[in-house]
């Protein structure tokens, strides 16, 4: 569970940008917009859902979106997400990888096994030879089938290439690759008229599993590339980032686990504060007192989120065990 930002976009001020940047910056963004733009092709279902191709307009406004905020270095927290973190889409789907097992009898699957690229099937040839297809490895399955992975030139709607080699007589199974424990980072987008808000998060602490924490910042990109900074919820960033999140008052909360109090220390004016269990339900609420929160003991063991709000409206979210 997660909480949201609070409503603090009105009080955000733009700082100009350029949604232009040199060929190795682009490339190095390339496949986070090119993963982004699949997202909205299945968010907003279109034509473009079911097409191979990635819908080059919505690629190229999401691709500037993310010029656009790496080139706001004037906002500390680019330099988070950017110079720091170095945050990219982790590899949750592939855009060249990908699956199909077939029956053994079938010609093309027998041509396929020698590492012929030429099958005999009109079909699967004319997709290696559109694609640019190489075959990458041939796995014989205990079930009697045989299963490829084949490597596309370029990058592609995968999922709808899938739908393609599944429709083929004697397809037992056609799946892009998801790699397994890479959801360390991500970015997502959100598309409105007036603006494109992005979302950086990144995650740590067995991965491989899920990640136990992760941080997230938000910002807005404005047609006219500007940007604006909303803000950052979610665990503290660890040491080991070597993350500052300059322009957030240092604020902390003790002791972790708490029983029946809690010790807020950092610099405030005013400051209201919120407890949630781990299913999102807000526990209690209330305006901070002398820097102690004191807790019902009889809340059960498990898992909480505080969030500090100050005079600033910036969240300071803390997870925080209850023994």
């Amino acid at each position: 569970m997660w909480l949201l930002l609070a409503s603090v976009a009105h009080g955000q001020s733009r700082v100009p940008s350029s949604c232009v940047a040199g060929d190795s910056v682009l490339k190095l963004y390339n496949d986070d917009a090119d993963r982004m733009a699949i997202r909205y092709a299945f968010d907003q279902p279109t034509a473009w859902t079911d097409s191979t191709t990635i819908n080059p307009a919505i690629k190229d406004t999401l691709l500037k979106a993310l010029m656009a905020v790496y080139n706001a270095t004037v906002l500390p927290a680019r330099d988070s997400v950017v110079s720091m973190a170095k945050i990219h889409i982790s590899s949750y789907f592939s855009l060249t990888d990908f699956y199909v097992c077939a029956d053994t009898n079938l010609l093309w699957v027998k041509e396929l096994a020698q590492g012929k690229l030429v099958t005999g099937s009109h079909k699967v040839d004319s997709l290696i030879s559109r694609y640019g297809m190489t075959l990458e490895w041939t796995s014989l399955l205990s079930s009697g089938s045989r299963c490829f992975k084949f490597k596309t030139a370029a990058n592609y709607n995968l999922y709808a290439l899938t739908d393609v080699f599944d429709s083929l007589p004697g397809v037992v199974d056609a799946s892009v690759e998801h790699p397994a424990g890479v959801d360390k980072a991500d970015i997502e987008a959100k598309m409105n008229s007036g603006y494109i808000e992005l979302t950086y998060s990144y995650g740590w602490g067995d991965c491989i599993l899920g990640c136990i924490y992760r941080r997230y910042w938000v910002f807005r990109v404005y047609p006219g590339c500007e940007v604006a900074y909303l803000g950052s919820y979610g665990d503290p960033a660890p040491d080991f980032m070597g993350l500052e999140e300059r322009g957030n008052a240092k604020i902390t909360a003790s002791p972790n686990p708490f029983n029946e109090l809690i010790l807020i220390r950092g610099e405030w004016k005013r400051l209201e504060y919120e407890l949630f269990n781990s299913a999102g339900m807000r526990i209690q609420r209330g305006s901070l007192q002398n820097g102690e929160i004191p807790v019902n003991a009889n809340l059960p063991r498990g898992i909480y989120h505080l969030v500090l709000k100050t005079e600033r409206q910036q969240p300071h979210v803390h997870k925080l065990l209850k023994q």
